[in-house]
């Protein structure tokens, strides 16, 4: 799963209670962050329920989400 939590960041790291750790930690598949701006990256979680990887390209979400889908597409592909 690719997850780019955009805006959500601030309100989570604010509001903790607003779930958004919760659903991760319940989460039952590996997840991949993505971002534009360091600023935006989550707290880090444990080791059981960490990202699998944090992307972030400073000013290109595009290419954090081409990065992404790679590292993405080479797991399924290892999987199969």
């Amino acid at each position: 799963m690719l997850l780019d939590p955009g805006s959500l960041t601030q309100q989570v790291q604010a509001h903790p209670e607003a779930g958004l750790g919760d659903a991760l930690d319940a989460l039952n598949m590996p997840y991949i962050e993505v971002h534009d701006d360091s600023d935006d990256t989550l707290e880090p979680r444990d080791v059981l329920h960490a990202p699998l990887a944090t992307i972030v390209i400073h000013g290109d979400l595009g290419t954090s989400y081409r990065i992404a889908l790679g590292i993405a597409l080479r797991r399924l592909s290892a999987s199969v």
